[in-house]
């Protein structure tokens, strides 16, 4: 039996994903590239090394995540979803957990089950080789079929998967190769830059760095709410990861955010918990009151931004003043300095143009048997495990494809 070569040049979500899908059938030679020494290095540095491995939604909801085009992902999203991810996880022995957000862990909150599950089943198949800590320097298309150089070595291919990733974490390989390989063979590729990313701000929050905030917040009519982490230079965490990707077409240098550090009370109720304890604790210093609300450098730099001594008691603070306790809480301003680079971003807002991919197979409409998916292309959702699943939903779709081809 004549065998279908495939060669699948990047080995993170999509293209573990494309392989396993390919690898039980005995028609196809898979080999799969990767700069890197081991597989789904990414992968393994997700959710602080635990895996957000998907978000766990329906497909209309999850695609009301996916911040660029959401309607050219309906079909694969559809076709295989975070609930078939959890399945295909489980059956390969990867128990999982929901948290928080709709968020899917695996049990062993390590990011190397997920990768070794993938492993397991490429290791076990015959017809799959790896190169590993190889460089593709090229991919030509000669006829029908596709010149794949690496290493001094020109290999040919009947099928070419291209699954590189984009250009933020450099330091997992992605490096922007997948975009170099679109250009080179005349495929489009929209503007690159940072997606999911820091927000550097102008004020001097340095006594914070390192320390966490469950807040909302927003810029303008935009908001975001859950956890936020204060930087060297700014903001970080989930919340601003999806704020950012929210307002990253906007000129934003210069203009104020807003941070609600009690999102969970309402000025009113806030304003009358002060007032009780002014009865009820007069003595207290209102550093020690506001210290039982946010973190005690944080109380220090409110009182210091209201102008309050930090040993003023209670009982002592005007309604003036007070209200713009309250205010300060709630309406906390930060002046945005504009985004974080792109190497420090989660994902790459930009890629290759999905005008020039087929939807459904993600084949290249203008170069039969080629296939763009995950990263590369130029589609992105917000943090809780959205990316993660597009990568995996469009390497199913493509293996699917390259199968129904023969």
């Amino acid at each position: 039996m004549e065998q279908k070569s495939v060669a699948i040049i990047g080995a993170g979500a999509s293209g573990l994903m494309c392989a396993v899908n390919l690898c039980d059938n005995p028609k196809f030679n898979i080999t799969i590239f990767d700069k890197n020494e081991i597989v789904g290095k990414k992968i393994l540095i997700t959710g602080n090394g635990r895996c957000n491995v998907t978000n766990l939604c329906e497909p209309n909801q999850f695609l009301n995540n996916v911040c660029v085009n959401s309607k050219f992902l309906t079909s694969a999203i559809n076709n295989f979803s975070s609930y078939d991810m959890v399945e295909f996880l489980n059956a390969n022995k990867v128990k999982t957990s929901v948290e928080q957000n709709n968020r899917v862990f695996p049990n062993t909150n390590k990011a190397a089950s997920i990768t070794n599950a993938f492993k397991s089943i490429l290791d076990n198949a015959s017809n799959v080789s790896f190169k590993l800590g190889v460089k593709v320097s090229g991919i030509n298309k000669i006829n029908n079929l596709f010149e794949v150089c690496y290493n001094n070595t020109i290999k040919t291919f009947d099928y070419v998967v291209i699954a590189t990733g984009g250009l933020s974490y450099p330091i997992t390989g992605s490096q922007g190769d997948g975009f170099n390989f679109a250009r080179s063979l005349g495929v489009n590729v929209t503007k690159l830059r940072a997606g999911l990313c820091g927000i550097k701000i102008k004020e001097n929050l340095k006594t914070l760095v390192g320390v966490s905030f469950n807040v909302k917040l927003s810029y303008k009519v935009y908001n975001s709410t859950g956890a936020i982490m204060i930087t060297n230079y700014g903001i970080s965490g989930p919340a601003t990861l999806n704020l950012s990707s929210k307002i990253l077409d906007y000129s934003v240098n210069g203009e104020k955010l807003i941070v609600d550090f009690l999102p969970d009370i309402s000025v009113l109720d806030l304003t009358e918990k002060f007032k009780q304890y002014k009865i009820k604790n007069a003595k207290k210093q209102i550093s020690t009151v506001l210290s039982g609300f946010v973190n005690q450098k944080l109380a220090e730099i409110i009182l210091a931004k209201c102008e309050i001594e930090l040993k003023k008691q209670i009982s002592q603070i005007t309604k003036e003043e007070l209200n713009s306790i309250v205010d300060a809480l709630k309406f906390f301003e930060l002046t945005c300095l504009g985004f974080d680079d792109i190497e420090h971003a989660t994902i790459t807002r930009g890629g290759v143009d999905v005008k020039e991919i087929n939807p459904k197979t993600f084949e290249c409409k203008t170069i039969n048997n080629l296939y763009f998916i995950g990263e590369v292309l130029d589609v992105d959702a917000l943090s809780g495990g959205f990316n993660l699943q597009i990568a995996f939903s469009t390497g199913y779709a493509c293996a699917k494809s390259i199968v129904n081809k023969i």
